[in-house]
């Protein structure tokens, strides 16, 4: 699946089982005093429902081309050391590893204001579906698009 790198960041769109320890590890940065993991599972029950496992689409180009923004925009934006961006596609069993948003920064108030920045913009503009497929075999879309007025505001 994809990748990009920059200067200062890692983003990725995987079907393989997402490593936290090796973003961890490109994240890290001796001048950096403040490193900030976010770890997204697939949880068990929504609602009432029994989920067996999430299922996730994206449009490919369009979506690494988002991410790659979004992590520009939250390097300079936060002053970010380091950023990664890395999120699963295809089918993931319930407590697998979903998205992991890593953001190594000075100090801690930068590193979760970029963190938390980044996972709601992510959720926001990224087109990336998910589809839910509880125990009896039923799938359910959950966030079919990202709204079109989300690019305005964003920066």
């Amino acid at each position: 699946m994809g990748f990009a790198k920059g200067p200062k960041y890692f983003i990725r769109l995987s079907e393989e089982r997402i490593d936290v320890a090796e973003v961890f590890q490109y994240v890290r940065d001796p001048t950096a005093g403040a490193i900030n993991l976010f770890v997204g599972t697939v949880r068990e029950w929504t609602g009432s429902r029994k989920i067996d496992r999430l299922e996730f689409e994206a449009f490919q180009e369009m979506a690494e081309s988002e991410l790659q923004q979004l992590a520009s925009q939250a390097t300079d934006r936060f002053g970010l050391h380091r950023c990664a961006v890395i999120h699963r596609l295809g089918m993931v069993p319930v407590g697998e590893v979903i998205v992991v948003v890593a953001v190594a920064a000075a100090h801690r108030h930068e590193a979760f204001q970029a963190t938390q920045w980044l996972v709601e913009e992510l959720k926001r503009l990224v087109p990336i579906w998910k589809k839910e497929i509880d125990s009896d075999g039923n799938a359910v879309w959950v966030n079919a698009l990202p709204e079109p007025s989300a690019r305005e505001g964003t920066g």
